[in-house]
């Protein structure tokens, strides 16, 4: 049996373990403080697929193009079992290696085989096992559902109506729309032309045209308005990603922040 190492226990970790946590360092400082690192490993295994049909796409072949699907239906999740049969094959395999491996500890030791090597390679081969059964876990359970994240805070911002700026509390936001408090002695026509400016702390003021606006209830002096965004400029609908998908996870991630489906 030969290895892809030959290097004593001690050392291994002692270069080993700097590597990783440096990795790890690094990653959370790129992603600006947000970095799940078994949800990395995951989102890696899967877009080996992507990419290698897309290598296979440049191959001069007539392509194909297909309209998403309006509805979910039993396609889309018949499509995504036929793209995870790789992923299928490559756990058998390693999980039958694995076992074979162990069942033949013994030859090993006897052909010479450090005892850390085998320890090494039959626990390299289970992590990557188990990140392959946990990433087929989170696709094939997974419900689809065609409906915008929203994403839940509390934050100030201010409904403008012509000069006029009502102060407001808003208490989600997706890429549509969102849902704002305001208290009910203010008044204002949803026929007229209304803009929200959010106020999110550490996040340059985000000002936003609203196309239509639904007073939803009245309870205790506030009342919850939803509304919709009218046509967003690109400046506008990027600072709208930045906020929902960088700014406010990394700022809320220790809350147990996460989008909710609308």
């Amino acid at each position: 049996m030969v290895l892809p190492m030959s290097v004593e226990a001690v050392d291994f970790l002692l270069h080993w373990t700097p590597y990783f946590l440096i990795t790890v360092a690094a990653s959370r400082l790129s992603g600006r403080g947000y970095f799940a690192y078994l949800q990395n490993e995951k989102f890696s295994m899967l877009k080996m697929v992507i990419f290698l049909q897309s290598f296979l796409a440049l191959i001069p072949f007539r392509l194909t193009f297909k309209v998403t699907p309006k509805t979910i239906d039993e396609s889309v999740y018949r499509l995504e079992r036929a793209d995870m049969r790789v992923y299928m094959i490559m756990f058998g395999l390693i999980l039958g290696v694995t076992f074979a491996g162990i069942l033949d500890l013994e030859a090993a030791l006897e052909a010479g085989v450090q005892p850390f090597f085998l320890l090494i390679a039959v626990v390299w081969s289970i992590y990557n096992a188990s990140v392959i059964f946990l990433s087929l876990r989170d696709v094939l359970t997974r419900k689809h559902f065609q409906h915008m994240h929203r994403f839940l805070f509390d934050t100030e911002g201010e409904l403008l109506m012509g000069a006029e700026a009502i102060p407001v509390l808003l208490k989600d936001v997706s890429i549509t729309g969102l849902s704002f408090e305001l208290d009910s002695k203010h008044q204002f026509p949803a026929e007229q032309q209304l803009s929200i400016q959010i106020l999110a702390a550490g996040f340059d003021p985000l000002l936003l045209p609203l196309a239509r606006v639904f007073k939803r209830s009245s309870r205790a002096g506030r009342t919850l308005v939803a509304a919709e965004f009218a046509k967003l400029s690109h400046g506008q609908r990027v600072q709208l990603l930045q906020l929902l998908y960088i700014a406010l996870p990394s700022k809320f991630q220790d809350r147990g922040y996460s989008p909710e489906t609308a």
